[in-house]
């Protein structure tokens, strides 16, 4: 039997995290959270990351793995989801409007997971 997808989840509200948390473990993904990363191995193992906008000043692209994201933001975030998009990042990035329900966030994470980063091979679905 195959691991299940390793996700990186970031989001400050600790509501909308336990939520986020439950959609993505009733989905099949293992989730790690964003205060919980500690040393490059944990994140060498993150399969994609889910951002949610807004984000701590803290967080920027240099310190994510060099994986797909599934950027969560809603409608009054254009300045913070800029702050995500402009940079130049090598990683393939996937836009989902909030309020979303399950079945979309599930969608977007599966094909982040399934992007492949430039000069890579596509990953496709696991079995």
């Amino acid at each position: 039997m195959e691991e299940p997808r390793r996700l990186l989840l970031i989001e400050s509200d600790p509501e909308i995290h336990k939520r986020l948390t439950s959609m993505l473990e009733r989905a099949g993904y293992q989730v790690t959270h964003g205060d919980a990363v500690s040393g490059a191995e944990s994140l060498d193992r993150i399969d994609a990351v889910v951002l949610s906008l807004p984000v701590s000043p803290a967080w920027s692209l240099s310190d994510l793995p060099r994986v797909p994201l599934v950027l969560l933001h809603g409608r009054a975030m254009f300045g913070e989801l800029e702050r995500w998009l402009d940079p130049p990042h090598p990683c393939p990035r996937i836009l989902v409007s909030r309020p979303c329900d399950c079945d979309e966030l599930r969608e977007a994470v599966e094909r982040a997971c399934q992007s492949s980063l430039p000069g890579e091979e596509p990953r496709g679905p696991r079995s």
